[in-house]
């Protein structure tokens, strides 16, 4: 945070002094940083259900890296499901999980991860690998969506949400202007 920025969050606090419960926003950012090392484990736990069903298979992550042409399709594939998974946590009453592989023409299937369509899918050339690639991703989102890791993640979103909507409501300029106007802060004109 900037100087200036740093001057005006301070002069907030002044003026809300005792009317706003600022450790809200510590809470959140606690919750943030714990949320951020639980997804470190949260991607680790990705891999290793996914490459255990890939794995089932012989040589079938060679295939997929082969006819998708993309040598980091693992990490695509990982990256879908994590989007699936997360997105199912953001809403948890829609369908689980989303994906869909999608015809192209020309024999080549797409292959889509979430509602929103993660950017980084994968192009087949074969669409029963795409449909086989598609069942190990949701078996794989399935399973990690049902993990320990999940559950702690889940919360400290929860957390954090609670805690926006929580400051939101304290810092809706209805209830902020009247605060700000009654009071005074070193920055204030005299």
């Amino acid at each position: 945070m900037g100087r200036q920025s740093r001057m005006l969050f301070e002069s907030l606090q002044v003026h809300t002094h005792g009317k706003v419960r600022w450790q809200a926003l510590d809470e959140w950012e606690e919750a943030w940083d714990t949320c951020i090392s639980d997804l470190v484990k949260f991607r680790e736990e990705a891999h290793k259900i996914l490459s255990n069903i890939l794995n089932q298979k012989p040589k079938l992550i060679e295939k997929i890296v082969e006819v998708s042409r993309k040598k980091d399709a693992m990490e695509r594939m990982i990256d879908g499901v994590l989007h699936m998974v997360w997105q199912q946590l953001l809403e948890p009453d829609q369908d689980f999980p989303v994906m869909q592989p999608m015809p192209l023409g020309n024999g080549r299937t797409d292959l889509t991860f979430g509602k929103n369509h993660l950017n980084e899918g994968l192009i087949f050339t074969e669409a029963d690998l795409a449909e086989e690639v598609a069942k190990a991703c949701k078996w794989a989102a399935k399973n990690l969506y049902k993990g320990n890791t999940t559950l702690a993640v889940a919360k400290q979103i929860n957390i954090m949400q609670e805690r926006i909507k929580e400051l939101e409501e304290m810092l809706n300029s209805l209830r902020l202007r009247p605060l700000i106007l009654g009071t005074q802060c070193e920055l204030c004109p005299a």
